[in-house]
């Protein structure tokens, strides 16, 4: 990293291999030149993977990490060609990180770069980066084999929809309290849900979730989650001929729209 980097963009992705191809030759003819010409930025890197994924990494040093917000970095020329539109569909789960270096050891630039990404947990995030900065990078970089180390505290996380169990595991870490007390709610919400139905002499399986199995026999399901959607009411019929006609999965909502789900069943069972 260079010495006056007070800024980093971590990039990782995987690619449709069709178009790799075209990936190499638009991020090193185009992409990367186009990136350290925004003011502020220092240098630009990328890799691709030894083994297993995402296949490819890219680093860019900044001033700052506000050049990253800047109205010239958001609106990059490239970013409206037709060539760049069909690389970036050609991503695969990517993951971007804006972030502020916080500690750096070493000089120069490897061949070779591991990446490691690191979560706190709740309240001890001031504690995670000083261990990081002060005495984890200093050591490793000490190493005859590392060249240079820099940490990063990241300021912005944007995850592809196919990241979300990730961004829901890191926020399950930094919200756990308020997680644990929804999780809580909405057990209540569906054990009452569950005995409403039974009230109706629906059967309804034990769960340790917030959605359920309910057999509706000798009703048939898909009839009856026919009748509910004309009333905006969606269920789920299972469909499946080892269980039977009249299964059901039912999620619970919120008690208003329970209610109204009961209200209905009340009139078509």
């Amino acid at each position: 990293m260079g010495e006056t980097a007070k800024g980093i963009l971590a990039v990782w992705t995987d690619l449709d291999p069709a178009a790799e191809p075209e990936f190499s030759a638009w991020y090193n003819r185009e992409h990367l030149r186009e990136r350290v010409e925004v003011p502020g930025f220092l240098n630009a890197r990328r890799y691709r993977a030894l083994s297993g994924g995402p296949r490819f990494f890219a680093a860019y040093d900044t001033e700052s990490p506000a050049v990253l917000s800047s109205a010239v970095y958001r609106q990059p020329p490239a970013r409206h060609t037709e060539r760049s539109r069909r690389v970036f569909r050609s991503f695969r789960d990517p993951v971007r990180l804006v972030g502020a270096l916080i500690g750096e050891a070493g000089a120069g630039t490897g061949g070779l770069v591991l990446t490691v990404r690191c979560h706190a947990q709740p309240g001890r995030a001031g504690e995670l980066r000083a261990a990081l900065a002060d005495g984890l990078a200093q050591r490793l970089a000490e190493h005859p084999d590392v060249v240079a180390l820099a940490v990063a505290g990241w300021l912005a996380v944007r995850w592809s929809n196919l990241r979300r169990q990730e961004a829901a595991a890191i926020a399950t870490l930094r919200h756990e309290d308020q997680i644990r007390t929804r999780t809580k709610q909405l057990r209540a919400w569906t054990e009452a849900l569950a005995g409403e139905l039974r009230a109706l002499g629906v059967r309804c399986l034990p769960s340790e979730t917030y959605f359920f199995l309910a057999d509706f026999a000798p009703h048939d399901a898909a009839a009856l989650a026919a009748r509910l959607i004309e009333r905006d009411i969606l269920v789920k019929p299972l469909g499946d001929a080892r269980l039977g006609a009249g299964y059901m999965r039912v999620t619970t909502a919120l008690p208003e729209d329970n209610a109204r789900f009961v209200a209905a069943l009340r009139e078509l069972l």
